[in-house]
């Protein structure tokens, strides 16, 4: 096959697929989120959208990789929790001068309120 046929049949296809990505273009418009990814990557927002969706399309109707977020998510959001603590100076060494660690103060947190859920149920 010729490079001038190749480069037809691309052109051909792009003048098929071209208004359907500006109808989904203008239908993203309205999200900032797209706005902001379409700056900062200068990709159009309907490629973006359209390229999301395919992805989310396949990985549902194929359970690619369903495992592999299962475990990211249960790995992520306690290290998140921990990453994101703002303690200051003198609550971390006031932590450290009664024996808890960052860690374990996240975890305290976590499960404090449910804690004190139980201790009501139990009480009354």
């Amino acid at each position: 096959m010729s490079e001038a046929k190749k480069r037809a049949g691309v052109e051909e296809t792009m003048e098929h697929i071209t208004p359907f990505i500006n109808k989904i273009d203008k239908s993203v418009s309205e999200y900032p989120t797209f706005i902001s990814l379409e700056k900062t990557t200068g990709i159009p927002k309907g490629y973006l959208a359209l390229v999301g969706g395919v992805a989310l399309a396949l990985i549902t109707l194929f359970d690619l990789g369903a495992q592999f977020f299962t475990n990211l998510i249960l790995i992520a959001y306690p290290a998140l929790r921990i990453l994101d603590l703002n303690h200051s100076a003198v609550t971390a060494a006031a932590n450290e001068k009664n024996g808890i660690n960052i860690a374990q103060k996240t975890i305290i947190d976590m499960y404090e309120p449910y804690a004190k859920k139980l201790m009501n149920e139990k009480t009354e």
